[in-house]
C-alpha cells in the first residue's frame, strides 16, 4: 500500500503541493483531478521520486521512500507527451525500461511482446514510432511503463493530447486493463469523465491539497463544498430560505402540474431531451433536462425533489 503523510514540495521556491495525506490500497485505481496548477502533476513526481519533499513521507508497505532513487522505486511513469523515442522502434521503446533495470538481453524480447499484447499492439515492435496514430503511441508509452511489471503505474494526463472518441474508447480499455491485472494506479487528468470513468476514487486538488476524496458516485452525488460542486460542472446552486446555500442536482426537478411558477430563459435540445434553463420569482437561475417540449419565454411549474438537494451551508 502507498501511502502520503503530510506530504509538502515546492519549485523554484515555492510551494506547490501542501500538507496532503492520501492512501492507495494495494489494487486501487485512484485518480487525481483537478484544474491546472493546481498540484497534481507535481504530486505524481513527488510519489515518482522526481520532485523531492520538503516535509512529511512517503512509504509503499511501511518503507520510508525517501532514500530510494526513482529508478529502484520499481514504479512504472507515463508522462503526459509520452516521451517517445523516435529513433528507437516500438520495441526498442518499450524495452528501454527493462534495459535501465538490467534485465537480461534474452528475456527482454518476449516481456516486450508481453507489454505490447497487454495494450493491444501485438506484432507491432518493429514498427518505426513516428508511422504510429496517436493512440497507437499512447499505447506504446503505455506499454513501456508496463513491461517492468511495476508495483504502483502513475499516469499523468495519459489520453490528454488526443480527440474526445479516442479518449473514450482508450479509457475505458485501460480500465478493463488496469482492474483485470489488479494494477495499483494513480492517474492525474483535469476531465471530469475521464476520473469518474477510470477510478475506484477520485481526489480533488485545489491549490496544492487535496480538498475531497471518495468514490465517484459519493463525490458527484454529495459533493463536500461549492467550489468543488462547481469544478465538476454543477452549476444549479442557490440560496434557498430555510437551509441556506444549497445545490440542487439536475435530476431532482421535473415540470409538473402543480408547482413554483419559473420563467424559461432558453431551451436547448440534446440528445433526446431539451435542456431549460429558467428563472425563479426570486430572481435565481436553475437548469435541468426534460422530455416535455416548450418554448422561450414561457411560464411553467417545476417541483424538486427533496433527496436531490446537498446543503453546502457553512461550506467554502
Amino acid at each position: 500500500m502507498l501511502e502520503l503523510r503530510d506530504v509538502s514540495a515546492a519549485l523554484g521556491g515555492v510551494t506547490i503541493v501542501h500538507d496532503v495525506n492520501l492512501e492507495v490500497a494495494d489494487g486501487e485505481i485512484v485518480a487525481l483531478l483537478g484544474p491546472s496548477g493546481s498540484g497534481k502533476s507535481t504530486l505524481l513526481r513527488v510519489i515518482a521520486g522526481l520532485v523531492p519533499l520538503t516535509q512529511g513521507a512517503v512509504t509503499w508497505a511501511g518503507q520510508d521512500l525517501s532514500p530510494v532513487p526513482p529508478h529502484l522505486r520499481n514504479f512504472g511513469f507515463m508522462f503526459q507527451d509520452y516521451a517517445l523515442f523516435p529513433h528507437r522502434t516500438v520495441g526498442g521503446n518499450v524495452g528501454f525500461g527493462l534495459e535501465m533495470q538490467g534485465v537480461p538481453d534474452d528475456q527482454i524480447a518476449p516481456k516486450v511482446e508481453t507489454a505490447l499484447d497487454w495494450v493491444g499492439l501485438t506484432g507491432m515492435g518493429k514498427r518505426a514510432v513516428a508511422s504510429l496514430s496517436g493512440g497507437e503511441q499512447q499505447r506504446v508509452a503505455l506499454a513501456r511503463a508496463l513491461a517492468p511489471e511495476p508495483r504502483l503505474l502513475l499516469l499523468d494526463e495519459p489520453v490528454g493530447s488526443l480527440d474526445r472518441e479516442l479518449r473514450t474508447r482508450l479509457i475505458d480499455e485501460l480500465a478493463d486493463m488496469l482492474r483485470e491485472r489488479e494494477l495499483t494506479t494513480i492517474v492525474v487528468t483535469h476531465d471530469q469523465g475521464e476520473a469518474f470513468g477510470l477510478a475506484d476514487r477520485v481526489a480533488v486538488m485545489r491549490t496544492g491539497r487535496i480538498v475531497a476524496c471518495a468514490a465517484p458516485a459519493t463525490l458527484w452525488r454529495e459533493p463536500p463544498d461549492e467550489w468543488t460542486a462547481r469544478f465538476l460542472g454543477m452549476t444549479n446552486i442557490i440560496d434557498d430560505p430555510q437551509r441556506g446555500r444549497v445545490l440542487v442536482r439536475p435530476e431532482a426537478t421535473s415540470i409538473e402540474s402543480e408547482g413554483q411558477p419559473v420563467i424559461v430563459e432558453s431551451v436547448a435540445f440534446q440528445e433526446g431531451r431539451y435542456r431549460l434553463t429558467v428563472m425563479t420569482p426570486d430572481g435565481q437561475r436553475l437548469s435541468f433536462t426534460t422530455s416535455q417540449p416548450t418554448t422561450t419565454g414561457t411560464e411553467v411549474l417545476i417541483a424538486i425533489d427533496p433527496s436531490g438537494i446537498v446543503d453546502l451551508s457553512g461550506r467554502p
